[in-house]
């Protein structure tokens, strides 16, 4: 991922955390989104391990930055379609999600069941949303990890009749990120 998307993202949930000590700032330093769709002429599957994530503990903030250029597929005709004809990536560079995480308590260590709440922007197109998941401290350090389904029409992405059996109107979402404190 371009360095700049990343200082993009601490200075944007930066600017959300008013005046919170830093330490309660965490920043992701290992990430993969991926997504699967399952059709019936073809599963198609996609990893993107180029996500940046701020996440801080002293409001619950959360943001999510995913270049969509990002995803890589089994096969290269399936990326080019996707970019050029479905997430139109030079038009839409990047999915967002800004929110709050919910039902962690940040003081304790372990496996944590959670909620996050918030908008989700892919192609374009904002989408108040609802996803759970898990937060676990070890440590300084967490991990996020959550599954939830996005409906492609709900963000404007069109699918032709030509190959409407080939991809999926609901895909399903994994994420995975690991955090450490921000420093400086």
């Amino acid at each position: 991922m371009k360095r700049y998307h990343v200082k993009y993202v601490v200075a944007m949930l930066l600017l959300m955390a008013g005046r919170e000590a830093k330490a309660q700032v965490y920043q992701s330093y290992k990430s993969e989104t991926s997504f699967f769709s399952k059709a019936p002429l073809e599963d198609i599957a996609a990893r993107n391990d180029g996500g940046a994530s701020v996440l801080n503990l002293g409001n619950a903030e959360i943001v999510f930055l995913i270049p969509i250029r990002g995803f890589q597929f089994r096969k290269s005709l399936m990326q080019e379609h996707f970019n050029e004809n479905y997430l139109e990536s030079d038009k839409y560079p990047t999915a967002t999600f800004k929110g709050k995480i919910l039902g962690f308590e940040p003081s304790r260590q372990g496996k944590q069941e959670v909620q996050a709440k918030g908008i989700l922007s892919i192609h374009g197109v904002e989408k108040p949303v609802k996803a759970a998941g898990t937060l676990e401290k070890k440590g300084e350090e967490l991990l996020l990890e959550s599954s939830f389904r996005v409906a492609l029409k709900d963000h404007g992405i069109t699918i032709p009749r030509l190959v409407v059996r080939n991809i999926a109107e609901i895909v399903d979402v994994k994420l995975e990120y690991h955090y450490k404190p921000k420093t400086n």
